[in-house]
């Protein structure tokens, strides 16, 4: 018997780009070239052993999705094979695998058979499917009346009980609330720990790092490291917040009228601790805002503040980082054009997406306001790797802490 789960030779996928398919018949005829071939995929190989939880990272067209779809079956590769040693259960896409005029019971026990169970094997676990899934109200009501996370949850709750030796998961889980995320997850570790091997594809690096025991990055299609979750994800953030390109960390304002009296701001620029400009921050790492100005007279220049206030993917304000009046430490004229920075040791936000407002004053006159000046991306970062931070739509704030246990007097 094979010590691994799965093994992967050389797989590679490609797609046609270009005409539809009664122009492309024609062209063929007349010997013409009318598009052009795009491999998704290509020279991918690696072993899984049994028992593992292999992570899936990489930008969005990696080929992380096309990857799970062979290995499940869904479509063939063009070159290269794949060894899967057991049975395996693929949660890829809302709805996949649920016949929309089935009620949710019937597609249980559909599910159940495909995969070679007896219907008192799943009848046994039937009730505790429904618990996990919270949708006993609806079980009997077919699919197609169902949300998107109502699916979502049905469809895990399947692929957690029934006997599948191999478990693959894409991005699907983003779908539910993040209460069951976190429900889902302890799961995974539950059937891992049974001796189920999972492969799960995710953007949260958090729940990659503490989830998963390897890891793999694509990249263009191609493997370019495998490892452990920590070795690889510390790669990974090494090639996204280390980008330095001039077109991304930088944010232009579009400002309207301003006295030529005062200073007028100019743009946005996201640095990192050596002042080197990023697309994006790493959670826990230091990070500069700095606001670039020009014009106006130097006495107003040392008499403007900054406030910049930062916002959650929800539109509610999270703190405001106020500069005073910063210019006014500078002995002789302040810089003109120059920029008030805003310098943070340790981030404390969560990786996911924010958005700046932001305004310039004069004492308390408020000469500029923009809102909705721009959106700033946050990643994982590698000093909060081990550490526990909040689940999606479970707090924007990692708080450094410290815990111990004294009895009362």
């Amino acid at each position: 018997m094979s010590a691994h789960a799965i093994r992967v030779f050389g797989l590679g996928k490609k797609y046609w780009r270009g005409p539809d398919a009664e122009a492309r018949l024609i062209a063929r005829f007349r010997k013409r070239s009318t598009g052009e071939t795009i491999w998704a995929l290509r020279n991918c190989s690696f072993d899984l052993p049994k028992g593992e939880i292999l992570g899936i990272i990489g930008v969005n067209g990696a080929g992380k999705s096309t990857l799970l779809k062979i290995l499940s079956r869904i479509t063939r590769p063009n070159e290269g094979r794949a060894e899967l040693y057991g049975r395996i259960g693929a949660l890829l896409e809302v709805g996949t695998g649920f016949h929309p005029e089935l009620t949710g019971r019937e597609n249980v026990y559909l599910n159940g058979a495909l995969v070679g169970m007896r219907k008192s094997e799943i009848k046994r676990k039937f009730d505790s499917i429904v618990e996990f899934a919270g949708v006993a109200e609806w079980i009997d009501t077919p699919i197609k009346r169902y949300s998107s996370g109502m699916k979502v949850r049905l469809a895990f709750a399947v692929a957690a009980h029934l006997e599948q030796e191999i478990m693959v998961i894409d991005e699907v889980l983003a779908v539910g609330d993040a209460a069951f995320r976190r429900k889902c997850f302890q799961a995974i570790q539950e059937s891992n720990r049974k001796g189920r091997t999972v492969i799960l594809v995710s953007h949260e690096l958090p729940s990659i790092a503490t989830t998963c025991t390897r890891a793999i990055w694509l990249e263009h299609g191609g493997i370019r490291q495998e490892g452990t979750a920590a070795d690889v994800i510390d790669s990974y953030l090494d090639a996204v917040v280390g980008d330095d390109g001039t077109h991304r960390g930088f944010i232009p304002l579009e400002v309207g009228e301003v006295s030529p009296l005062v200073p007028r701001l100019k743009y946005i620029r996201l640095l990192d601790g050596d002042d080197k400009q990023v697309p994006c921050f790493a959670t826990g790492d230091p990070a500069k805002f700095a606001v670039g100005y020009d014009g106006g007279e130097p006495a107003s220049v040392r008499k403007t503040s900054v406030n910049l206030t930062i916002l959650n993917a929800r539109g509610y304000p999270l703190t405001v980082c106020a500069s005073a009046t910063a210019a006014e430490a500078i002995s002789g004229d302040p810089p003109n054009p120059g920029e008030f920075v805003c310098a943070i040791d340790k981030l404390p936000l969560v990786p996911g997406q924010y958005s700046i407002e932001i305004c310039s004053m004069t004492g308390n006159t408020v000469q500029q306001r923009i809102t909705g000046a721009g959106q700033f991306q946050v990643v994982l970062g590698r000093a909060v790797l081990t550490q526990a931070i909040p689940q999606p739509g479970h707090g924007d704030m990692v708080v450094e802490q410290s815990w111990s246990l004294r009895p009362t007097s």
